[in-house]
């Protein structure tokens, strides 16, 4: 979904100046475009009460605007396809620091959608919630923000990423990604399948994003946010953070950190070549797990929100 010239998202400061005159749009039920039929097709999983601009426009932020005030992004975009109906999403996951006016803001949004939500128990009876659970303490609990707070591990109770998680659902197809090119210093627009260059890459971005709506099931709610438009001012390497110096036998060794590649007849062919997943789609990145930082609840809730 690419901007139009002209056409500029709101800055973190104003985004924060119309958080209160956010207009919530009546609830409804969620709609795919049969191409069969040429018609939208409702679904009765699940329910969503769009969000606008006081004047009915979308709402479109860009939360940082200088490169050196980039959002971290540890992970880059990641792919999950749900085994059972072949449903693909793909999301872009950043960690504002707790410190920053990003991580301010988005906290003051989060807030008010909260006390809206509280305000609006037909919303709840609407999704399907029984009338004993809808009490200002359940939408509170069932309440998925925009900043996802560190969850510890289930099986070994630790917490390996202390970071909060600001999730962003992006269509492959229109996804918009311009990334420098270190080398030359260069900002390289991306136009064709430009979200390749940062599936699963620790990167630094500027993204252009929308709180499209919000949306409801029978257990939870939450936001959904929609990036369109990337800058990446900075890609890491793998290994670019490791520190060796504690290994035994380093001590006061100095270490230079290059990034060439190994020659063919270093590398050593595995005895049993690894075969890509029979239910891969072509075009498409192979089948794999979800990156640890992804919270487990959220799986089925992708899978209802994903509209053509």
């Amino acid at each position: 979904m690419a901007q139009k010239n002209g056409n500029k998202p709101l800055t973190l400061a104003q985004f924060e100046t119309i958080i209160d005159t956010i207009e919530f749009c009546p609830i409804t039920k969620f709609s795919r475009y049969d191409a069969e039929t040429k018609k939208r097709v409702e679904s009765n999983n699940g329910r969503k009460v769009d969000l606008k601009t006081a004047d009915g426009k979308m709402i479109n932020i860009q939360p940082v605007s200088k490169l050196d005030d980039a959002l971290k992004s540890k992970f880059g975009g990641s792919y999950f396809q749900d085994a059972d109906t072949g449903k693909e999403s793909y999301t872009l996951t950043v960690c504002p620091d707790k410190t920053s006016q990003v991580f301010q803001v988005m906290r003051k949004f989060d807030d008010h959608i909260l006390a809206e939500g509280k305000k609006h128990p037909e919303w709840f009876r609407e999704a399907g919630w029984k009338s004993k659970s809808i009490t200002d303490g359940n939408i509170e609990g069932q309440f998925l923000s925009t900043l996802k707070e560190p969850e510890p591990d289930k099986e070994t109770g630790e917490i390996k990423y202390h970071d909060y998680q600001w999730k962003m659902t992006f269509y492959p197809s229109r996804l918009g990604v311009c990334i420098k090119d270190d080398a030359t210093g260069v900002f390289k627009n991306h136009q064709k399948d430009g979200y390749k260059h940062i599936m699963n890459k620790s990167c630094d971005v500027m993204p252009c994003c929308s709180p499209a709506y919000v949306w409801f099931t029978g257990q939870a709610w939450g936001i959904k946010w929609f990036v369109n438009m990337v800058v990446v001012p900075k890609m890491y390497a793998k290994n670019a953070t490791a520190d060796f110096s504690c290994m035994l036998g380093m001590e006061g060794i100095n270490i230079v950190t290059v990034e060439e590649e190994a020659l063919e007849t270093d590398i050593e062919e595995p005895a049993t070549p690894r075969k890509r997943p029979a239910d891969a789609l072509d075009g498409a990145p192979p089948k794999m797990a979800r990156p640890s930082m992804a919270p487990p609840s959220m799986d089925d809730v992708a899978n209802l929100f994903e509209q053509c």
